[in-house]
C-alpha cells in the first residue's frame, strides 16, 4: 500500500509566482452550519483560507451571518436558501453551484427535509469537484443516494470517521479491515473515499495502488471540529486546480502535519480544532520551502 510522505505532497505545492492575483487560487464554496451551527462553517471556511484558497464563500443560515462575519472577515456570507432557488435560471436571485471551483457541503447541516433538499439540488446540478462530510453523509445514508452519488458529474470526496462508514455501507464492519471497508465505500459510491481516523486512508478505486495511507496525525486530532478543518483543506487544493485525488491526499498530509505541529506546542490532551487551524500554514510553509 502507498502511503503519503512529504515528499510526495511536495510535489503538489509550489512557491507562488510573483505575477498573481487572488482569482488564480481558486473560488470555494462552503455549504455548512445551516442549522444553526456557524462553528462548523468556521472551521471548514477559515481551514480553506488558510490553505491558500483566493476567495471563500460561505452559505449558511442568515442567522450565522454576523458571527462568521465577525470570526471570519475574509469570508463572503450567502443565504442558504439562494441554492434552493429555481435551478431553471429564471430566478435572478439563484446561485450557479457550478461559477465556483469547489464545494464543500455537510458541516453542521443538519438532516433536515431543507437540508436533504439541498443535497438533492447540489448532486442534480454540480460539476466541480464535490467534498462531502459530516451531516452530508449522514443524509446520504438516510436516502440511500449512492445511486445518486455515483451518478453526479462532478468529482465527489466523502470523508466518513468510522461509524459513519457503518451507516454509509448500511450494516456492520467489525469483522473487515479499514482497507477494505475503504475498498467498499469506494465500490459503492463510486469516489474518492476518505476513511479518518489513526493512519487516514484516501481509496479512489478498486486496486490495492489505489489506497493510501498517512503518515501524519495524532490522538489529540480526536476532537469536535477537527473534521470541519480537513474538509476546508481538501476543498481549497481542489478549488485550487489541483486533481481532486491527488488533492485528497495531499489534505490528509497538510491537515495532519499541522495536527503533529498543535501536539508539540500545546500536548495532545488539551489541543482543539482552532489549534489546527493556526498551524495549516506552518505546515504548509514547512513542505514548501
Amino acid at each position: 500500500m502507498n502511503k503519503i510522505t512529504e515528499a510526495f505532497v511536495k510535489e503538489g505545492i509550489k512557491k507562488r509566482s510573483l505575477n498573481t492575483h487572488k482569482g488564480d487560487y481558486g473560488k470555494v464554496l462552503v455549504v455548512a452550519g445551516i442549522n444553526d451551527m456557524p462553528g462548523a462553517a468556521y472551521f471548514a471556511s477559515l481551514a480553506a483560507l488558510r490553505t491558500g484558497s483566493g476567495l471563500v464563500y460561505v452559505c449558511t443560515c442568515r442567522n450565522n451571518f454576523a458571527a462568521i462575519q465577525t470570526l471570519i472577515p475574509e469570508a463572503i456570507c450567502i443565504d442558504y436558501e439562494r441554492l434552493s432557488a429555481n435551478k431553471s435560471g429564471s430566478d435572478a436571485g439563484a446561485l450557479d453551484i457550478n461559477s465556483y471551483d469547489a464545494v464543500a457541503f455537510g458541516p453542521g447541516m443538519g438532516t433536515s427535509e431543507a437540508a436533504k433538499h439541498l443535497l438533492r439540488e447540489i448532486l442534480d446540478r454540480a460539476k466541480i469537484p464535490l467534498i462531502i462530510d459530516a451531516d452530508g453523509l449522514n443524509m446520504i445514508s438516510i436516502m440511500n443516494f449512492s445511486e445518486q452519488v455515483k451518478k453526479c458529474a462532478s468529482q465527489i470526496i466523502i470523508t466518513p470517521h468510522i461509524g459513519e462508514a457503518r451507516r454509509l455501507l448500511g450494516g456492520e464492519i467489525d469483522d473487515y479491515s479499514r482497507n477494505i471497508i475503504a475498498m467498499k465505500l469506494q465500490k459503492k459510491y463510486g469516489c474518492t473515499v476518505v476513511l479518518k481516523g489513526n493512519k487516514t486512508l484516501t481509496c479512489s478505486g478498486q486496486e490495492w495502488d489505489d489506497t493510501y495511507t498517512n503518515t501524519t496525525g495524532n490522538p489529540g486530532m480526536a476532537t469536535a471540529g477537527a473534521g470541519d478543518v480537513l474538509t476546508g483543506i481538501i476543498a481549497s487544493l481542489a478549488g485550487q486546480g489541483i486533481d481532486p485525488i491527488y488533492a485528497t491526499r495531499m489534505a490528509v498530509f497538510i491537515h495532519g502535519l499541522a495536527g503533529d505541529l498543535a501536539a508539540a506546542d500545546k500536548g495532545e490532551h488539551g489541543m482543539i480544532a482552532r489549534d489546527i487551524l493556526e498551524k495549516i500554514p506552518f505546515a504548509i510553509r514547512s513542505i514548501v520551502e
